[in-house]
């Protein structure tokens, strides 16, 4: 599919557009994110999607929530990124949390960077 200019664009392609491009150099946000503030209810395929559509967007600042790059465009959204100051090994960006979890971790009031304590006491009227 060819992609549109502005003025062909749909509401959500728009919306999209408008999340993407306020994306500062060198910062990355996901798919899920950008769908978020978008108002789409297709999430992040619609986020994905849109961006196949629409032209002059930096679609590379956009990110699996898990921190990979998609493979069908892996090398060069790595080599655009790299070019930004984003360190990226392989199809991961270093130092790239998913967006998602640390927002819950926080809302949930949990530690971001150690597991949970493992309690080493059986629990009562249970046998060793």
């Amino acid at each position: 599919m060819a992609r549109k200019a502005e003025a062909g664009l749909s509401d959500a392609e728009r919306a999209v557009a408008k999340v993407v491009k306020a994306i500062p150099r060198g910062q990355l946000s996901s798919y899920g994110q950008v769908a978020k503030r978008a108002g789409l209810s297709a999430g992040a395929r619609g986020v994905a999607r849109a961006l196949g559509r629409v032209e002059g967007l930096p679609w590379w600042r956009v990110i699996r929530s898990d921190g990979t790059l998609a493979p069908e465009v892996a090398a060069e959204q790595a080599r655009r990124l790299r070019k930004e100051g984003v360190e990226v090994k392989g199809r991961r960006v270093l130092g790239a949390r998913p967006p998602e979890a640390k927002a819950s971790a926080s809302r949930a009031g949990l530690r971001q960077t150690r597991a949970p304590a493992i309690s080493a006491k059986p629990r009562k009227g249970r046998a060793p």
